[in-house]
């Protein structure tokens, strides 16, 4: 475990700091209004934002909703641009700390992991061990007990200032009472991450654990015994709920690894990894919205191959040339 981390105020108010938070706040996003407006007053917004942060007086704005289908329906809240440039400054300062804390086999999230590696991963766990269990958290980010968290990170940092400085952007949502993150704040992304560190830790110190793998919200775990695996599984489900409140969105998947695993968009078998039908439907989406812009004059050849490359990197991971092929076959641009 990590030794606690003492970060003051000066460290995220630090003139360079913001200015890099500004940067990253702002990548792919400069056309926005909210963007340009802070950006055509940078000294001044900056000179602002850093008093504020130093008298304590720094309150988050209330944030913007909105609803994504991904493929699911989710409700997003994002920050205002302001509030997103005081979470990159957090992050630049404590976001090393916080991903040290987590155990290798979390791949949300976090430079060097992500989805890519959560599979590969998760096809050698499915190549060694004959049986998985697989869960997820039910209304996950919204069941985050403010409490707990604010707990763990107090264990992670010391500096009372920039400690309430973070309760005060835990507090700043509630999807009920003392409950709760926003879908869409950078903070949020550490946070979640960090309050099932400690599951994480609990699972992979059971005997009959053999391999765990999670992202975010989607845990699994394998054993070679069906009877290790729901073992394992009942007592990671009881420490869920009975440590951080948490319950289960269904009921978990217990299955032989060699009838296959769905996760991260892939069906993952120990010889093969194949698309899932929402990553098939994505993939034909994009070369179907490219294709039709070349048939109408609004691309080019060469942005017409760039948007098939753009959609054979949905498809790179898994065992796809002939499905490929055959989509291809059907859907020929014709030059003339």
């Amino acid at each position: 475990m990590p030794t606690r981390q003492h970060i003051q105020l000066i460290d995220i108010a630090d003139r360079a700091n913001l200015t890099e938070a500004v940067y990253l706040a702002a990548k792919g996003r400069r056309k926005r209004s909210s963007v340009t407006t802070f950006l055509a007053n940078l000294d001044q917004n900056l000179n602002s934002l850093s008093e504020t942060l130093m008298d304590g007086k720094y309150a988050p704005q209330p944030l913007r909703q909105f609803v994504i289908h991904d493929p699911k329906r989710r409700v997003i809240h994002a920050p205002e641009f302001r509030d997103r440039v005081v979470h990159h400054a957090i992050i630049l300062q404590a976001g090393a700390q916080l991903d040290r804390t987590l155990i290798d086999d979390s791949f949300a999230c976090r430079v060097g992991k992500g989805s890519v590696a959560a599979v590969l991963r998760a096809q050698h766990f499915s190549r060694r061990f004959a049986w998985y269990a697989k869960l997820d958290i039910a209304k996950y980010f919204h069941s985050i007990d403010h409490s707990r968290l604010l707990e763990m990170l107090d264990r992670r940092f010391s500096g009372q200032p920039f400690r309430e400085l973070l309760a005060r952007i835990v507090d700043s949502f509630q999807a009920e009472r003392g409950k709760g993150l926003p879908i869409g704040a950078l903070t949020s992304q550490y946070f979640a991450n960090l309050y099932l560190n400690e599951a994480d830790r609990f699972c992979v110190a059971q005997r009959a654990v053999g391999g765990f793998v999670r992202y975010m919200d989607d845990m699994i775990l394998w054993s070679s015994t069906k009877h290790g695996a729901i073992g394992s599984l009942a007592r990671l489900t009881e420490f869920l709920w009975e440590h951080l409140g948490l319950r289960l969105s269904r009921p978990p998947e217990i299955n032989r690894s060699t009838h296959g695993l769905a996760f991260c968009g892939h069906r993952i078998f120990p010889g093969i990894i194949r698309l899932s039908k929402r990553r098939q439907r994505q993939y034909l989406r994009t070369c179907l919205r490219w294709e039709r812009r070349y048939l109408q004059g609004e691309a080019s050849k060469g942005e017409l191959q760039t948007g098939y490359a753009s959609a054979y990197s949905i498809t790179k991971l898994a065992d796809s040339l002939q499905w490929r092929r055959r989509r291809l076959g059907q859907h020929l641009v014709d030059e003339a």
